[in-house]
């Protein structure tokens, strides 16, 4: 996805770039900027964008891990190659091409019952993955549309590349809390269109009936801030 950026005295005007960043960047690129440091023990993903903005050909990304709810499913690595573990599944049965070419989950219901039609968003679940053999890798440089999986037959960087990705995965998931279960998932953060897809702080039960925000099961407000300490 293309973005531009505009910053006097480190965008060079007109200039251009294919070295990947992401918007989680621009947090730690402001942060960097103002001269303010979270400390070694502040996990995020982001990273200092600064250098490519400046005009590096390097991403500052080793490997960048992608989500899919809860789930790591897939990392780019080295800015060039894309490793999936997981991937959503895909039903191509709509036939109205005006709703897409290629749906997670075809019709909403709801927008039948006006004139515009709107797909479904994906789902994160475990239904709405499949969990694939082996690692599958693409070339971002060469097939951005991600049309021609390589594997280890096909690519002789294959091992070199899925081991990076593993590692970043596990040392991620070994840093950040484990996932809550199904009711600590809710709306802490809005959510829209479904308060499942954004997940309270874990220890913070979901809205429900009685309460529309994340709480603490005793009709309290959950935030981050104070989790309860009896889960």
């Amino acid at each position: 996805m293309p973005g531009i950026a505009v910053w006097d005295g480190v965008v060079q005007p007109a200039s251009r770039s294919d070295v990947m960043v992401s918007s989680l960047d621009i947090f730690p690129t402001v942060l960097a900027a103002a001269g303010v440091s979270l400390g070694a023990n502040y996990t995020i993903d982001g990273r200092d964008m600064a250098p490519v903005l400046q005009g590096s050909n390097q991403s500052q990304h080793d490997v960048f891990l992608h989500y899919c709810g809860f789930d790591i499913i897939g990392a780019r690595v080295l800015g060039r190659w894309k490793v999936f573990w997981k991937v959503q599944k895909w039903y191509t049965h709509e036939t109205n091409l005006s709703v897409c070419a290629q749906c997670c989950s075809g019709v909403n219901p709801l927008s039948r019952l006006t004139p515009i039609r709107a797909s479904e968003l994906c789902g994160c679940g475990s239904k709405d993955l499949v969990v694939l053999p082996s690692p599958v890798v693409y070339d971002m440089l060469q097939d951005s549309l991600e049309e021609v999986p390589l594997t280890r037959q096909t690519l002789p960087r294959y091992d070199q590349i899925v081991r990076l990705a593993s590692a970043a995965k596990s040392d991620m998931e070994k840093s950040v809390h484990p996932r809550p279960d199904l009711f600590g998932a809710g709306t802490c953060t809005a959510g829209l269109p479904s308060s499942s897809r954004q997940p309270c702080c874990p220890g913070c039960a979901k809205p429900g009936l009685l309460h529309n925000l994340c709480h603490d099961g005793q009709g309290n407000h959950c935030s981050c801030d104070n989790v309860p300490t009896h889960v």
